[in-house]
């Protein structure tokens, strides 16, 4: 997605939550109502591997 701050406040208007991100960081955690976790990474966004 291309504008962040866009897609984090219509997702809150929805009734996310956010859990963890900030403004300029390459992806935001958010949980649904229900309280199942999903991620908006942005476009152009540096992400890594995490293995465990």
């Amino acid at each position: 997605m291309d504008d962040a701050d866009a897609a984090g406040r219509a997702v809150l208007q929805l009734g996310a939550r956010l859990i963890q991100g900030e403004s300029g960081t390459g992806s935001r955690v958010f949980a649904d109502a229900a309280g199942h976790p999903f991620c908006l990474v942005y476009r152009g966004s540096t992400t890594r591997s995490v293995q465990a």
